[in-house]
């Protein structure tokens, strides 16, 4: 059963319980850094004993390396996992409640432009970020380049926390988004590589829900913190406690088996192999050592052209990878971002006593429906849950600027106006959290395999630049053109983004992925794609 994720990095493809997908190996493999270890490690002639191995172990005994019982190691896993998600979502969120509490703190009142740059630039760093621990985890290894993204994390946390102008506040947040995508980029590696095929499932989705929980924990600090001085730097220094248990963890995690092997150091791979399956033999863990082998040795194969022929050496390729894309920058396109980043200053602007309290409504909804995508995806596919799902931002996009626009007409303060506007916000979030949340990052699926690391470093590109658009302009927009009109263009974007998936996104649910670019060779076959669905569909009915 595929495995997702949604939270926003490297969430290349769906994972499957093989062993090692190569979806989860990035474009710059080391086994291409010309070191003698990775040379001699992919010498023609290991590559066809490694081959000759692996047919020899499939051939024995069923009760392989991942039958056996796991250890308190797995649960330190589980821990790390969270704690990298938990990061990501609290440092994302913790700045709607900080810009409220911030007031006159930094020497003036911040304006509407000061209060986006301080938010969006973290989107920006994260753009950079991503791509440099992507280049490091080859290089430094995934354990020691998570660290370095736990020390960011804690610098940043004290730059914010002790920043006396608006320059000094901005540093920091742009240093802790190299921490939030180098974290986001190497957690999900991480994790897919030193996890037992049995819970990997349950790890990259617990990274996942982490993420929103970590969301719904910084709106929870904040309305703790809400009467108490300085709160807004106690809450940008708290959240440089978790990665420092994150580091106090890390000291114990070996090094991913994969990076041990693809380094040549064998000796290390089964040490940490013998830690993650404590009951296995150690003719077991030889065997999983061979296997990891060959798929690094496939990996060499599939990852050996330079990025730019791979794109552009087939047309289905490149218009699987503008879908891709379009569909990763409509996700942030609808504004949803808008309202985790300034839920409070909207509230407050609204005439709520408590906005911050009715902010955690926002978080938790995102939190809860996060959910729903796992029982959906797999049942009616990808392209029916957006259809189905979309449509309701549109709607609740529409309702909420009607809604505005309808209070500044009576010019008064309405306390059920406002019980509506904030309900057919969580509406919002619902639909959001259930579909456009989780779908756009599955969209690597659309792409042959030898494309699919540089495919997902160009979607998660699209999705932090239109990240850093989006948030930059949000509060401009509603000095501008008031809240009403700002609301209803985001729902005019809803509403445009459900006739494009209509139109132009297909469902390769249970599609073989040597049959996916048929799709895309003239276009976007729609057509070609239902009965590709249906054929497949069939034949595993009658197996």
């Amino acid at each position: 059963m595929p495995i997702f994720r949604s939270s926003p990095i490297n969430q290349y493809a769906p994972l499957d319980s093989s062993e090692e997908s190569a979806s989860s190996t990035k474009y710059n493999s080391p086994a291409n850094d010309g070191d003698e270890s990775s040379a001699a490690l992919f010498a023609e002639d290991n590559n066809n004993s490694s081959v000759s191995s692996v047919s020899t172990t499939l051939a024995r005994d069923l009760d392989t390396i991942e039958t056996t019982k796991l250890g308190i190691y797995s649960i330190v896993v589980v821990s790390a996992s969270a704690v990298g998600g938990v990061l990501f979502g609290f440092d994302t969120a913790i700045i709607s409640s900080c810009l409220l509490f911030i007031k006159d703190d930094l020497g003036h009142s911040l304006s509407s432009f000061e209060k986006e740059i301080v938010t969006s630039i973290t989107s920006m760093t994260a753009l950079l970020g991503s791509i440099i621990a992507g280049y490091l985890s080859d290089k430094l290894g995934r354990r020691n380049v998570l660290a370095i993204c736990c020390g960011v994390f804690i610098a940043s946390a004290i730059v914010m926390g002790f920043a006396r102008s608006v320059i000094e506040l901005a540093l920091g947040r742009a240093i802790v988004g190299l921490a939030v995508g180098g974290a986001s980029m190497v957690v999900p590696v991480f994790i897919s590589e030193v996890s037992p095929a049995s819970i990997r499932g349950m790890l990259l989705t617990l990274n996942s829900i982490s993420t929103t929980g970590g969301q719904v924990i910084a709106y929870v600090l904040a309305n703790f913190l809400k009467e108490s001085k300085n709160n807004w730097r106690i809450s940008f220094l708290v959240s440089g406690v978790p990665p420092f248990l994150f580091l106090m963890v890390a000291r114990f995690m070996p090094e991913s088996p994969r990076f041990s092997i693809i380094k040549g150091r064998i000796d290390d791979a089964e040490v940490a192999l013998s830690k993650i399956f404590p009951y296995a033999t150690p003719s077991q863990v030889q065997d999983k050592v061979m296997l990891i082998q060959a798929d690094v040795n496939n990996s060499k194969r599939l990852y050996n052209k330079p990025f730019w022929e791979v794109i552009r050496g087939k047309k289905s390729t490149q218009n699987a990878l503008i879908i891709g894309s379009i569909l990763m920058a409509i996700q942030q396109a609808v504004g949803f971002n808008n309202l985790m980043y300034y839920s409070a200053i909207i509230f407050e602007d609204l005439g709520f006593e408590d906005p911050i309290f009715a902010s955690i409504s926002i978080a938790s909804t995102n939190f809860i429906f996060t959910f729903v995508p796992f029982f959906l995806l797999d049942r009616i596919g990808r392209r029916k849950t957006l259809l189905r799902t979309t449509w309701v931002l549109g709607v609740a996009m529409l309702v909420v600027s009607i809604l505005y626009l309808y209070k500044s007409h009576i010019n008064t303060d309405s306390s059920i106006l406002n019980i509506s506007i904030l309900i057919t916000m969580i509406v919002y979030v619902a639909g959001y959290a259930s579909g456009l949340g989780t779908v756009p990052w599955l969209s690597v699926e659309l792409l042959p395999l030898e494309a699919r690391a540089i495919g997902g470093t160009v979607i998660t590109c699209c999705n932090w630049s239109t990240n850093f658009f989006i948030s930059l302009s949000f509060l401009s927009l509603m000095d501008t053109l008031s809240p009403g009109l700002t609301f209803g263009f985001f729902g005019v974007i809803c509403v445009l983004s459900w006739v494009w998936i209509f139109k132009m996104y297909p469902d390769v649910t249970g599609i073989p992925l040597e049959q996916v670019s048929k799709i895309f060779e003239n276009g976007v076959d729609m057509y070609l794609a239902d009965e590709l669905r249906r054929k497949n569909k069939a034949s595993y009915s009658l197996t």
